[in-house]
């Protein structure tokens, strides 16, 4: 799908650039982009042309968040802040890291994350600047999202200042839930259990991710991933830790009822057990192949109560026992 930048904010962005002396002229050449059609009522922008812009902009000013911020950040700086995040094993912690690192760093915004009712604020310190305000918290949101790989599954945006004629250009990027002229910092309203959604991210995705960043910035809400690849991930994740996942515990994390969890897997073609048996099977035959792990160990950090369990429901997945499976992988004996 090809998102387009809202309107209003292409335009701002223009002034803002060139309210900082930046030769817009040559930044749209360096950008691959016609100065001719730079009128700002007609300045529109896709993602594509917002990732060439901003890369261009970065060149010729050196500065990681390309004057949004309230000093210069030094090239580099988002690299590391990003395989910082991506070290961590949970939403929480990765926002813990990211508080104590931009802490001392001049032009990013300081974090806090604090308990806001039955929920949990994440305050962002911004520039008191409506447009800047708008852009650092829209930031916040889809490198949450990176992170945990999914929309952020926020209840609502609490922004300080009076509702702003574009508004609508404003929920495209925030979402339809947003309340103006909240006292305090801006806010990322997210349920308490979005903070143990998991983040899987290797260097690679980090690196893929950033090049894309300036665009995805600024573009509406992505549309979510199917709900099952999302109950996937964080059976993985949980069963990587030797926890095994419970129905419960998967719709929190989406943020929903079990009936509703299993009414939208349905829709989907799919269900907890079919994604659960997938996982659980992918995880045993790995282990069987390429460890001694005996099979009762293996079963016990399955979640098996008993090796029999284990050894029937193995059966029914792959049509033969753990032990004839080793067998025929490895030529060892079975544990």
């Amino acid at each position: 799908m090809a998102y387009r930048i809202p309107g209003s904010f292409a335009v701002a962005a223009v002034r803002l650039a060139l309210e900082r002396g930046v030769d817009l002229p040559r930044l749209l050449v360096e950008a691959g982009l016609s100065p001719i059609s730079t009128r700002p009522d007609d300045f529109r922008l896709s993602e594509d042309q917002a990732v060439r812009l901003a890369v261009a902009l970065r060149r010729m000013t050196g500065d990681e968040l390309l004057g949004l911020g309230s000093a210069p950040v030094p090239r580099g700086t988002l690299h590391i802040l990003s395989y910082a995040m991506a070290g961590v094993p949970t939403l929480r912690e990765a926002i813990d890291r990211l508080a104590m690192l931009v802490r001392p760093l001049a032009g990013f915004p300081d974090l806090a994350l604090e308990p806001h009712g039955e929920h949990y604020a994440l305050r962002l310190h911004l520039p008191p600047d409506a447009l800047l305000t708008v852009v650092g918290v829209a930031v916040a949101d889809r490198i949450i999202g990176w992170g945990i790989g999914c929309p952020t599954p926020k209840v609502r945006v609490e922004l300080p200042f009076p509702e702003p004629p574009n508004s609508a250009d404003v929920s495209l990027l925030l979402g339809d839930d947003i309340r103006y002229d909240v006292e305090g910092a801006p806010a990322l309203v997210l349920p308490a259990s979005a903070l143990a959604s998991p983040i899987a991210h290797d260097e690679q995705s980090v690196v893929d991710y950033l090049a894309r960043a300036p665009g995805a910035w600024l573009t509406g809400e992505p549309a979510p991933p199917p709900l099952a690849k999302r109950v996937r991930r964080l059976i993985e994740h949980d069963l990587a830790r030797r926890h095994v996942t419970t129905a419960d515990e998967l719709a929190a994390a989406v943020v929903t009822s079990v009936p509703t969890l299993r009414r939208r897997l349905r829709e989907e073609g799919s269900s907890l057990r079919r994604i659960r048996d997938d996982v659980l099977v992918k995880a045993a035959e790995t282990a069987l192949k390429t460890t001694d792990e005996p099979i009762a160990a293996i079963a016990a950090r399955l979640g098996f109560s008993e090796t029999s369990a284990f050894t029937r429901a193995f059966r029914r997945w792959t049509g033969e026992s753990p032990a004839r499976f080793r067998l025929r992988h490895r030529g060892s004996p079975a544990g």
